[in-house]
């Protein structure tokens, strides 16, 4: 993956770090917002992966629209609150704010 750094790209704002994990159509890795220095999870999803599974693709447009409308129902739920999303080339990047205290 070509990675710029220039303004428009996630990886300008973004500091992405270890994998965390790894599934079929991406990984997990901790990311720090370079000016804040606030830490998430940064989900990297390949689009045209996602895109060759119907049953997939809706599936994640249904977990993002759940985030989006819970974030704002339930300001102290225990669930994952989508802090950021960006599409950056044939990639789909979701920054998640972490449930646990302890290190990513």
């Amino acid at each position: 993956i070509e990675l710029s750094h220039g303004e428009g790209s996630p990886y300008f704002e973004w500091s992405l770090g270890r994998t965390l994990g790894a599934g079929s159509f991406g990984t997990v890795r901790a990311a720090t917002h370079r000016k804040s220095g606030v830490r998430c999870a940064c989900k990297v999803l390949c689009r045209s992966l996602i895109a060759k599974h119907g049953d997939a693709e809706m599936a994640l447009e249904r977990e993002l629209s759940v985030m989006h409308n819970m974030a704002h129902r339930i300001a102290e739920a225990p669930i994952v609150r989508l802090m950021q999303m960006q599409d950056y080339g044939d990639l789909r990047l979701l920054f998640l704010e972490p449930l646990c205290d302890g290190n990513l």
